[in-house]
């Protein structure tokens, strides 16, 4: 028997940027939510990049992807914002030469301040909010603070560069020191925020070998 078909309303900020354009095929492709769930997309960005965000729309109907139920471009954030049951906040003011952390923070938190409203007015308690933004953990706890009509559990941020990065140069540092690449590196973990004040926790970590024999 085939797998009854469901449809998710699924809404990305800052669509019309360069990390929108490449995961929009992923998500319209079924890699992410499956080969059963149809995409009823909401697409928005800032009035200044509204001609960007109509040609990504237009690219999307081009490219015929057959999970996409709908497809709407908007820079007004009520028509975009409504009904959304998947977020993911891509949005965020890009650090410029000669500007601090804590002035991207202060910069950011606005613009995340800003879509927590909107979504504690159109969205519900089952909506689903990917944080994306830098940065990522301060940013989806100002996000929790403003949106309180969404449970705290159903908020998620996305720091898998910092991780992927640490088990990279722990796989290379023991590469290093027995002069042999590990197969994987496991239960190794970051915390913090994508900054110099970022720690990497490693005292639980392993190395999976080829031979399946692991290596603390």
């Amino acid at each position: 028997m085939a797998q009854r078909q469901q449809e998710l309303v699924v809404l990305v900020t800052g669509a019309a940027g360069r990390i929108s354009y490449s995961l929009l095929p992923l998500l319209l492709s079924g890699r992410v939510f499956g080969q059963h769930v149809n995409i009823k997309l909401r697409l928005f960005d800032i009035p200044e990049s509204a001609d960007r965000l109509e040609g990504v729309r237009m690219e999307i109907m081009d490219s015929y992807f057959e999970l996409l139920s709908d497809v709407v471009a908007s820079t007004n954030p009520e028509i975009v914002f409504n009904g959304v049951q998947v977020v993911i906040l891509l949005g965020g003011f890009p650090r410029l030469p000669g500007m601090e952390r804590r002035d991207l923070i202060m910069k950011n938190a606005e613009n995340i301040i800003a879509q927590a409203r909107l979504l504690n007015t159109f969205g519900s308690s089952q909506t689903k909010v990917l944080v994306v933004a830098n940065p990522a953990n301060t940013n989806c706890l100002v996000a929790i603070k403003h949106a309180p009509k969404i449970p705290s559990h159903n908020f998620s941020c996305l720091t898998r560069l910092d991780e992927q990065r640490l088990k990279a140069i722990c796989s290379q540092a023991l590469q290093r020191r027995i002069n042999q690449l590990p197969h994987s590196i496991h239960n190794v973990f970051i915390l913090g925020n994508h900054s110099t004040t970022q720690v990497a926790h490693i005292t639980n970590g392993y190395a999976l070998m080829e031979d399946n024999s692991k290596l603390f």
